[in-house]
């Protein structure tokens, strides 16, 4: 039977760099190919040609749409990851239905104008009169210009165009942006839809946060403590917006981690003191290449 055995060594990319005389490739999309492109996948890879795109999406045929996109962002937390958002990626169009994908660019830009206006704080109408430069009322195509270079998003003109073409969808069809057309399209929460009446006094309770540790450094986006996120769902940071005492009553309380009834908790892991990185309880040694610190005991 082991005369009969074909080898091949690949790198991580598929090239065969040695194989024994007997082995036969296999023609592009077949087994192999599809595992490797769902090892990608699974290591929270976003970029895809369409060929691989195409391998992909028949290896998970199988599985519905909504639980390829939950598979998907719980890998993304368990890697370091300079980009995290994935909406405007090719590995996008395998969370959406294909009539719908000539709408992900478009889509991924008004999220990421959505994400940057919470960030800042910026209500929709303190967003609509900052960008309005103008005063007039309306957005034009130059103003929507403005608001994505003020933001630091790339974009071309084919995506301005594109926004503007949903945004007339929504109200009078003007090349023109109203203030209604703008709270429906980019629907950013309103402060009084954000802080119900046992947060009205704290307004960082409710706002997404990101961590600025070393492990995360920035890219990470973490719920809102009322959802949960007193500390970083990677690293175990606190969040630096909420008090020291919230986390004295928490613990006083020990209480669980489900929003304002307590903090995560992280069993069987300890905290670096150096990155603040989680690792096991089983490791002596941070996990994190260039830190390496001790367990402190």
């Amino acid at each position: 039977m082991m005369g009969k055995t074909a080898l091949a060594l690949r790198t991580v990319h598929g090239i065969i760099t040695d194989s024994t005389d007997n082995f036969v490739q296999e023609a592009p999309g077949g087994q192999i190919d599809a595992s490797m492109q769902c090892l990608r996948f699974f290591d929270g890879q976003m970029y895809y040609d369409k060929d691989a795109l195409d391998v992909l999406g028949r290896a998970l045929i199988a599985a519905p749409l909504d639980v390829r996109q939950t598979f998907f962002d719980r890998c993304l937390m368990t890697h370091r990851r300079e980009r995290t958002m994935w909406s405007d990626t090719p590995v996008a169009k395998l969370f959406t239905e294909e009539s719908q994908w000539d709408d992900l660019r478009p889509a991924a830009l008004i999220e990421a104008i959505k994400t940057k206006c919470i960030s800042e704080r910026l209500n929709s109408r303190d967003a609509f009169e900052k960008f309005d430069l103008d005063g007039d009322g309306n957005l034009s195509k130059s103003e929507l210009r403005a608001m994505f270079s003020s933001l630091h998003l790339a974009f071309t003109a084919g995506d301005i165009a594109s926004v503007m073409q949903k945004a007339d969808s929504l109200g009078a069809q003007d090349s023109m942006i109203d203030y209604d057309e703008f709270t429906k399209l980019f629907n950013i929460p309103k402060p009084k839809d954000l802080i119900q009446s046992e947060t009205e006094k704290y307004p960082y309770l409710v706002l997404p946060w990101w961590c600025m540790k070393a492990t995360c450094g920035g890219s990470f986006e973490n719920p809102s403590p009322y959802n949960g996120g007193y500390y970083c769902m990677r690293c175990s940071a606190k969040n630096p917006a909420v008090p020291d005492h919230m986390y004295i009553h928490m613990d006083q309380a020990n209480m669980g981690g489900d929003g304002f009834h307590g903090a995560n908790t992280h069993a069987g892991k300890w905290s670096c003191p150096q990155c603040t990185m989680l690792n096991e309880d089983r490791s002596h040694y941070c996990k994190i290449d260039g830190c390496n610190a001790a367990r402190p005991w």
